[in-house]
């Protein structure tokens, strides 16, 4: 069951626990529900969605006004559990190389510097 949590400026977050979003195609929608006459708000509003899909970063900006029709903004699939745990354990492997290539060039370049004094 996905978790909304709302901040301060009109942001909402839409995150599930590990592993518990059902696997399919999802839809963002923007909606400008209300304007608010006390603030200084102007139309149109900006807003930004940004999707983490198991590691794979999309991001979309746009605006709408007040009295604009809901806005599809984007579409992705969420993967069955068993591909999100392959995809989890590739970018595990992957940063545990480039992990250990740093660590070997570090080395490398400390004793370079050891060698030429």
């Amino acid at each position: 069951m996905p978790t909304f949590v709302q901040k301060p400026k009109t942001c909402e977050n839409v995150v599930w626990d590990d592993n518990t979003a059902q696997p399919g195609e999802y839809q963002v929608y923007v909606h400008h529900y209300k304007k608010h006459k006390k603030r200084r708000t102007k139309d149109p509003t900006k807003f930004k969605v940004i999707i983490n899909n198991v590691g794979e970063l999309l991001e979309f900006d746009g605006k709408v006004s007040h009295g604009d029709p809901i806005k599809l903004v984007a579409q992705f699939d969420v993967p069955t559990s068993e591909q999100r745990q392959s995809r989890i354990d590739a970018i595990r492997a992957e940063m545990e190389i480039l992990s250990s290539n740093r660590t070997q060039s570090d080395g490398q370049s400390a004793g370079e510097d050891d060698s030429e004094d």
